[in-house]
């Protein structure tokens, strides 16, 4: 594998996009039939746990896709604890694409500019900053709502939307959602998510965060966490040197026709349309291995449950450079 040789050495896990000459190398080795190389890695994880997550995950995407939730949120996204004030703009979709939350700025009336700047982190952090007056303008005395030309609710009227979908597809709890997918190795922008609707009394609308500790599995039930599955692709596929897996990027290997979308990368709505292309051709060639016969869904994941896999304490909960689109003097690292 050739790919960037001089850049297997400095490339830091997923934190650096891929150049164009490399990104032209990779689209034919994950795209490519004749090469094999990705359904191989698949392949491999058929033994783990990652290989009965997908399989679950494409049962249901395949058969109840309204209950599925594809999200992204825009604001501190790395701050934890999670506090309602740390998301400034979000969208919730199905696995079919239709709108749960569209796209919007999350307004805090009950704080100044000012306020929600010191309460959100920006005012310490140059790029969550950046992020802050994209969607609020600069910091002042006026109540921290979105700008008047952007779609913006309170964490209840993004309740009232989820309750709103929940009543048209008629779903029934106690669980209404099989699976809340972000593009992250912990869940963050359900973390995110929960915060603010916990805030008014609706965390139960939308699915639990996993639970995760530091050298050691998610110990949650499912795992769906395309990030992480990607991960172990790229490990089996021998490009952990040479792939890098910021969604914006992976986005633009496998989809290097779809501009529009790379351009407006790190907007909750661009970056879900990009989640949900990479999933849906993830799972659509693990559909194929199993049509194929390469795969058997009753067997699969039972014989090597416990093989180790991917721990927390080598990843980063969200790519280092996931907010450098909101500065423009800033390179990605």
């Amino acid at each position: 594998m050739d790919v960037c040789e001089k850049h297997a050495k400095t490339r830091s896990s997923d934190a650096k996009n891929n150049t164009v000459v490399e990104k032209a190398q990779l689209r034919k080795l994950l795209t490519d039939p004749a090469t094999e190389i990705l359904t191989e890695a698949m392949l491999s994880t058929i033994d783990m746990r990652t290989g009965k997550f997908i399989t679950r995950l494409l049962d249901a995407w395949d058969t109840i896709p309204e209950r599925i939730l594809l999200g992204d949120t825009e604001g501190n996204i790395h701050s934890q604890p999670k506090k309602p004030e740390h998301t400034f703009q979000l969208t919730i979709k199905n696995a079919k694409g239709e709108n749960v939350v569209s796209r919007r700025v999350i307004n805090h009336p009950h704080l100044t500019k000012s306020e929600l700047r010191e309460q959100s982190g920006a005012s310490s952090s140059f790029i969550v900053d950046a992020c802050f007056r994209r969607f609020y303008g600069n910091p002042e005395s006026s109540p921290a709502i979105g700008h008047p030309d952007d779609n913006s609710s309170t964490w209840l009227e993004v309740a009232n939307d989820i309750e709103k979908y929940i009543d048209r597809y008629e779903l029934r709890g106690p669980d209404f959602f099989f699976a809340f997918i972000d593009w992250s190795s912990a869940g963050i922008d359900l973390a995110g998510l929960r915060a603010g609707l916990e805030y008014v009394g609706k965390g139960y609308l939308v699915p639990v965060c996993p639970e995760s500790s530091r050298g050691s599995h998610i110990r949650t039930a499912d795992n769906f966490l395309p990030l992480q599955w990607w991960r172990e692709f790229r490990r089996f596929a021998g490009l952990e040197a040479d792939l890098s897996l910021a969604l914006s990027n992976l986005f633009s290997i496998l989809y290097p026709e779809s501009n529009w979308l790379f351009d407006h990368a790190h907007d909750s709505d661009a970056d879900v349309d990009m989640l949900h292309m990479v999933l849906d051709f993830t799972l659509r060639i693990w559909r194929a291995l199993r049509d194929s016969g390469k795969i058997d869904p009753a067997a699969i994941g039972e014989a090597k449950d416990t093989v180790q896999e991917i721990s927390n304490d080598v990843e980063t909960e969200r790519d280092q450079d996931d907010l450098e689109a909101y500065v423009d003097t800033t390179e990605e690292e």
